[in-house]
């Protein structure tokens, strides 16, 4: 966003609602504001807000009561992207509130502007990518922000059995795990949750994500197949290459990239067992 705010737990109310969630808990830290609830996790900087949520959630909904909340705070958007990783045909959904075509609507009508994308083979695992830039290089410092999300499936540590990992239940009859960390403005988030007995890690962090911390999520977990996405600015002092990093036991099994017209990249990797 175009101006630093300082966030509190009320100001989300209207964004929560909207994607049909509940305030589970919440941690103020002097850079970040997290929000968890049962179905996603919202995270506040100065500068701008993150939300990552359960692919059953309908994202997109978040959108204009976020909007509306910046407009509030005399702020504006200035770059905004949304992403939704899919395991089957973008015609498929789980409801019609996520059917590609919807959300794209949505997007559309609030970023008229936006740009979408579809990285990856279309039957298989791929990442429906939206992104809406009105940045004024004229005037803005030098990009280098990184953004990386790494989605492990069918993972063979059950959420309960991952507290020794520092994970919290987000509520005390849920499937559904948390773990939130900052190092100034730097957050990491990871989410473990059971749907239909089957198992996911969802780790997200605007840090450097090295090979070797991928792979520690790995090896805790044991995933079937995992996937790798990471946006890179031109400028980023740490550049990550998910296409360069490898994995015991595991091979590529597709990548795609997309390199925008400032410069920034974006690279989705997955991986699965040799």
């Amino acid at each position: 966003i175009t101006s630093t705010v300082g966030w509190m737990l009320e100001d989300f109310t209207a964004v929560v609602s909207a994607m049909g969630c509940e305030v589970k808990d919440s941690q103020l830290t002097e850079n970040i504001l997290y929000i968890v609830c049962d179905r996603c996790v919202i995270v506040a900087l100065a500068d701008r807000v993150v939300v990552t949520a359960n692919f059953c959630v309908a994202l997109h909904k978040a959108i204009v009561p976020l909007m509306d909340l910046i407009s509030a705070k005399e702020s504006a958007v200035q770059w905004s992207s949304f992403m939704r990783k899919n395991t089957a045909s973008p015609w498929s959904a789980t409801t019609e509130d996520t059917l590609l075509a919807v959300e794209y609507s949505n997007l559309k009508e609030c970023f008229p502007a936006g740009n979408s994308f579809l990285l990856g083979p279309l039957d298989a695992v791929h990442y429906f990518y939206f992104v809406y830039d009105n940045i004024d290089r004229s005037v803005a410092s030098a990009e280098t922000d990184l953004q990386v999300n790494v989605v492990l499936h069918n993972t063979q540590s059950s959420p309960r059995s991952v507290t020794r990992l520092g994970y919290q239940p987000t509520s005390k009859a849920s499937d559904i795990y948390h773990r939130c960390s900052t190092n100034g403005a730097t957050y990491e988030v990871s989410r473990l949750l059971s749907v239909d007995g089957v198992n996911s890690c969802c780790y997200e962090s605007n840090g450097l994500v090295s090979s070797e911390k991928i792979d520690s999520l790995v090896r805790d977990f044991k995933p079937t197949s995992f996937s790798v996405m990471a946006l890179v600015d031109i400028n980023c002092p740490t550049p990550v290459n998910p296409k360069a990093m490898a994995f015991e036991g595991y091979q590529l099994e597709n990548c795609a990239s997309n390199e925008f017209a400032h410069g920034c990249t974006i690279v989705k990797t997955v991986y699965s067992l040799a």
